[in-house]
């Protein structure tokens, strides 16, 4: 057992020797084959990467030049920075994509390999972002149809605010008790908002009660001489007091003024104060609501 233990460790040996002797002159021939394609190929490896770096050079002052050119013409339009922003940034992205297809082109790399790596990378991101991708397209439609800017006063659903910022993927608003809220471009592009700050000028309507005994002429009168005398109305624009309607307990008569649109806010809290007091002191009573009971006695 001992003498053929001994003769297969060395026939195992021997085996072993052979095998890496193989694989060692496998490993010259491999080395001895890149190196004469290294001699005869060298001169077109320096020359081709050389290129390549001198045509990514180029081709980057290239598309910072495109892109200067591009910035200062949207500049002169009237789009808003978001949109040139993203403009700016689309065209960037696609003159690098077209630089990197054609160096990898110069360097004898398979290309459409590249494309369509980068194509199933998108597809596979813009599925995972689709909500985000629909507040984008929200942000785009915001900012080039315009249906209000920063700066504007807006009523969207049960909220509303001055516009502070819109960018291509939020909207952000400011309340008059100074909180913040951020609305999803997608949500507000499809949902209907009144943007109260729009036009120039407003007019501001207030609903007055006085009682059933009223003189209606009088009343009217005292109601049109304290709007002139406030100088936030406009005095060019028509000022208007109409008998609104009949209501439970008082007629209501309805006062109709024009205003600047900063001011609008400012004349509604200023003029319903001087309302009162001249109905005060022209002794115009302002009902509050009554119920009148009759009791009927049966026999």
């Amino acid at each position: 057992m001992n003498a053929l233990s001994t003769l297969l460790l060395t026939a195992g040996i021997d085996q072993a020797e052979r095998d890496i002797g193989k694989l060692e002159r496998m490993l010259k021939g491999m080395i001895m084959s890149i190196s004469k394609w290294m001699e005869d190929n060298l001169f077109t490896v320096i020359f081709t990467i050389i290129l390549a770096i001198l045509v990514y050079v180029i081709g980057k002052k290239v598309i910072n030049w495109t892109l200067k050119l591009t910035r200062h013409a949207l500049d002169k339009s009237s789009i808003e920075e978001g949109v040139s922003g993203f403009i700016c940034a689309l065209v960037k992205a696609t003159l690098y994509f077209f630089l990197i297809i054609i160096i990898f082109g110069m360097l004898g790399l398979d290309t459409s390999s590249l494309v369509a790596l980068i194509s199933s990378a998108g597809l596979s991101i813009g599925l995972a972002l689709k909500g985000t991708f629909g507040n984008f397209a929200g942000g785009l439609m915001i900012l080039l149809t315009k249906p209000f800017k920063v700066g504007d006063y807006i009523i969207a659903g049960d909220f509303e605010g001055e516009v502070t910022k819109i960018d291509i993927v939020y909207t952000y608003i400011l309340t008059t008790d100074n909180k913040s809220i951020v609305f999803p471009n997608g949500d507000l592009s499809n949902m209907q908002l009144t943007n109260s700050t729009n036009e120039k000028i407003r007019r501001l309507d207030l609903m007055i009660p006085v009682a059933y005994d009223t003189d209606i002429d009088e009343a009217r009168s005292v109601l049109l001489a304290t709007c002139e005398r406030n100088k936030l109305v406009i005095a060019s624009e028509p000022k208007q007091v109409l008998l609104y309607e009949f209501g439970d307990s008082a007629i209501n008569l309805s006062v109709r003024v024009w205003t600047n649109t900063e001011d609008y806010w400012t004349l509604k809290w200023e003029l319903q104060e001087q309302i009162k007091k001249a109905l005060d002191q022209a002794q115009i009573s302002i009902p509050f609501n009554q119920l009148d009971v009759t009791v009927v006695q049966q026999k």
